[in-house]
């Protein structure tokens, strides 16, 4: 586990990666490396926080940003599609 104030925080529970992101999102990821469909896509590098209505770390606008831990399953699942679609997403 890698605990700084400059890094995300990383554990391994039952062969399933947490990651911890610079926003605090939770992004859960398989032992094959494999991020969840409803994972965040947040990448620790948000430019939300400085006024940009899309973030220019992982593609979704601000509203998604701000409101991602009241999204459905179905709801992550599409703005990760749309992201991956549009060529944004960036794992």
């Amino acid at each position: 586990m890698i605990i700084t104030s400059h890094l995300p925080r990383v554990t391994v529970t039952y062969g399933v990666c947490f990651f911890v992101s610079f926003a605090g999102e939770i992004v859960s990821i398989s032992s094959k490396g494999q991020r969840s469909p409803t994972a965040s896509p947040c990448i620790g590098v948000c430019s939300t926080v400085l006024g940009d209505e899309v973030c220019r770390g992982c593609g979704r606008t601000f509203d998604e940003v701000l409101n991602w831990h009241t999204f459905t399953d179905d709801q992550k699942k599409a703005v990760n599609l749309r992201l991956k679609l549009e060529g944004k997403q960036k794992f």
